[in-house]
């Protein structure tokens, strides 16, 4: 029983020396690792700049000049005659203007002619015609400028009349062979009209009365087909074969032959 109590009793001294030695080995580490972190952070360089932050590093912004404009050539000054020239509208002629009524009828111009109207306001007389610059002619600071093409002589007007197309030429139109034409009554259109012959049924019976007969008339006039479409049915194939011998003249749309229809009526009655 002691045996085993002085066992036990060593077990304890070695359980103790056990845990302190862990417990050095742990502070020791955790020193280490501590040491360890903070020497790589105060060793990075973070570079955030400039660290001295000197005023003398600061510069300020370029300031960027505008260029120079280049200089304009001098307009060279008109002489003095000139200006005092070109103050005034100047005409070879005092020309009537468009609007204003002719005192005399003005003869037609053979022969182009340098021809510009007077303007409005006072002009000179002189050798060319010269408007002022800047007012076209016209002292009242409205255009007048002639337009081109109107030399010709007074009221002519020689560029429109030469631009002006000619007017297109008239088409005839265009007729179809096969139109057939309504003539309508043609009983007074006729060049030949022979009487029907009265048949003797219908003179036994005393029948009398009109018969109308439609007709076609071919295009050179003759008749080619003869049916009636109202009388007395035994006066009726008289007068069909008397329609049939009629003669017309060609019936025309723009000089070209057509065929045509109409009506002949024949009255039958007894003499």
């Amino acid at each position: 029983m002691f045996d085993k109590l002085i066992e036990s009793g060593s077990n304890t001294k070695d359980k103790k020396d056990r845990s302190s030695y862990f417990a050095v080995s742990t502070f020791l580490m955790s020193a280490a690792l501590i040491a360890g972190l903070l020497v790589s952070i105060f060793g990075a360089n973070y570079d955030i700049g400039n660290p001295n932050m000197d005023i003398s590093q600061l510069l300020a912004p370029i300031e960027t000049k505008a260029p120079e404009p280049e200089p304009q050539p001098k307009q060279e000054s008109q002489p003095q005659s000139e200006s005092r020239s070109t103050e005034l509208p100047i005409r070879t002629k005092a020309y009537q203007r468009i609007e204003e009524t002719p005192k005399a009828v003005v003869p037609v111009a053979t022969a182009p002619v340098d021809f510009k109207e007077r303007p409005l306001g006072q002009f000179k007389i002189g050798d060319t015609n010269v408007d002022p610059q800047n007012v076209g002619g016209r002292t009242d600071g409205t255009s007048s400028a002639t337009p081109k093409g109107s030399g010709d002589g007074p009221g002519t007007s020689a560029s429109s009349e030469r631009s002006t197309p000619p007017p297109p030429p008239i088409k005839k139109p265009e007729v179809n062979p096969n139109t057939v034409v309504s003539l309508g009554a043609v009983n007074g259109k006729a060049i030949t009209l022979p009487k029907p012959s009265y048949p003797p049924a219908a003179q036994a019976m005393r029948i009398e009365g009109a018969v109308q007969i439609q007709i076609t008339i071919d295009k050179d006039g003759s008749v080619i087909s003869a049916k009636a479409v109202g009388g007395h049915p035994t006066l009726r194939r008289a007068a069909e074969n008397a329609a049939r011998l009629a003669r017309f003249s060609p019936t025309k749309l723009s000089n070209v032959p057509v065929k045509a229809t109409g009506i002949i009526t024949y009255n039958f009655k007894l003499g």
